[in-house]
C-alpha cells in the first residue's frame, strides 16, 4: 500500500501535527495486520494455528517496520509512505521455516496471499477513517492549548493500493513567534535605537555648530 500524505495551503505545519498524523496511520495499520493474521487462522484453517501465533509474537517486536517513508517532496509538505505486509511476511516467513522450500509452491500460500490482497480496499478505508476521526477540525477555547485543528480528505484507488491524504491545518504555525523571527525583531529593534542615537547625536553636533558660529 502507498499513501501520499499532503498538508497543503500552509507554508509552514506544525511538526506535532505531521508526526501524529503518521503516527496514527502506522498505529492503524499494525492493528489492521494483526487482525489479518487472525482472520488467516479463522478463514484458512489449514494454516497451522501454531504458525500464526508465532507470527503474532514476532509481530510484538517489529511494530517500526509496518509503515517506511519511501520520498518527501517539494511543496508545501508531501510524504510517500508505504505499508508494509507485515502479517503475510512473517507468516511466510515462519511457515517457510517449517515447511522450508515446498510451502513456497503450495496452493495454502496461494490462498493466504489471494485473501491479504483481497482486503485492500477495505484495509485503506479503515486507515483513512481512523485517520479522520483521530484528526478533524475541533474547537478550542483556550489560544495556548496545542490541539490539532485540521480538515482531512482521502482519495482511494480501486485495489486500495494507493491512498492519497490531504490535510489542510487551520491555524498555521505561523501564528506562533520562531527564534529566528525573535533575533530579527531584535536585530530590527537595535538597528532603530542605533540609528535614533546617530540621529539625536547629528542633531547634538549641529544645534552646536550654529552656536559656535553665532558666537
Amino acid at each position: 500500500m502507498r499513501i501520499h500524505l499532503r498538508f497543503e495551503e500552509n507554508t509552514r505545519f506544525s511538526a506535532v501535527l505531521v508526526a501524529d498524523v503518521v503516527e496514527k496511520i502506522s498505529r492503524k495499520l499494525f492493528e489492521l495486520e494483526r487482525a489479518e493474521l487472525e482472520q488467516i487462522a479463522v478463514s484458512i484453517p489449514e494454516v497451522p494455528a501454531v504458525a500464526v501465533d508465532a507470527a503474532l509474537e514476532r509481530m510484538r517486536s517489529r511494530e517500526d517496520r509496518i509503515l517506511q517513508i519511501e520520498a518527501a517532496r517539494a511543496g508545501s509538505i508531501e510524504l510517500v509512505l508505504i505499508g508494509t505486509a507485515l502479517a503475510y511476511w512473517l507468516l511466510d516467513k515462519t511457515l517457510g521455516e517449517t515447511i522450508s522450500d515446498a510451502w513456497k509452491q503450495t496452493a495454502l500460500r496461494r490462498r493466504v496471499r489471494a485473501l491479504l490482497l483481497a482486503g485492500g480496499k477495505q484495509r485503506a478505508e479503515a486507515v483513512t477513517e481512523a485517520l479522520r476521526k483521530g484528526i478533524q477540525l475541533r474547537s478550542r477555547s483556550d489560544p495556548l492549548r496545542i490541539e490539532h485543528r485540521a480538515k482531512v480528505s482521502h482519495e482511494i484507488s480501486e485495489d486500495g493500493t494507493l491512498i492519497t491524504i490531504r490535510i489542510v491545518e487551520v491555524h498555521s504555525i505561523t501564528e506562533v513567534i520562531t527564534y529566528e523571527q525573535l533575533a530579527a525583531d531584535e536585530k530590527a529593534r537595535l538597528e532603530t535605537k542605533s540609528a535614533a542615537e546617530e540621529r539625536r547625536r547629528e542633531e547634538e553636533r549641529q544645534r552646536r555648530f550654529e552656536e559656535e558660529n553665532d558666537g
